[in-house]
């Protein structure tokens, strides 16, 4: 799964002309060393925690990124269930450090796309719909939109033409 995600950024990033398109460019968001030190919430069971170094494992398999349980780092992840999933996860390591949280519903651990999509979010990887170059590739109409006021969808300074 993870590599078939990988293959297809990849390929998009290459034909917009950079390896880079959809990775944020702001280095003190990256995490160190490719290292995220995590925290397991309270909230997490043994069946969501298997589910979590599942999908390390794939991490650690195909991509020099690590998940490493956090010893003494300021800047560290916590995964945790709860009520209300995570909206919108920070774009790579906060840029005030510290403690960063991402909360998931019960039912994404049954779906693991929803935690394999916030957990690159968390790397520094945007949402394909939040990328520079997404109109190079993309044309929106915006009359065809349901939500009325979703500026999501709407070109801003940054985006390519």
């Amino acid at each position: 799964m993870l590599f078939i995600l990988a293959v297809l950024v990849h390929t998009v990033a290459q034909r917009a002309g950079t390896a880079y398109a959809n990775l944020v460019t702001d280095e003190a968001a990256l995490w160190p060393r490719h290292t995220v030190p995590f925290e397991y919430g309270a909230s997490l069971g043994v069946d969501e925690k298997i589910v979590l170094k599942g999908l390390f494992f794939l991490f650690h398999a195909q991509t020099c990124v690590r998940f490493t349980a956090r010893r003494k780092e300021e800047d560290y992840l916590v995964i945790e269930m709860g009520e209300f999933r995570t909206l919108l996860p920070s774009i790579g390591k906060q840029r005030l450090g510290g403690r960063q949280v991402l909360t998931f519903l019960p039912q994404d651990f049954d779906e693991k796309r929803i935690i394999l999509r916030d957990l690159l979010r968390t790397l520094g990887f945007y949402y394909e719909i939040e990328r520079p170059d997404r109109f190079m590739f993309v044309n929106v109409q915006l009359k065809n939109v349901m939500t009325k006021g979703d500026t999501c969808l709407q070109k801003t300074r940054n985006m390519i033409n």
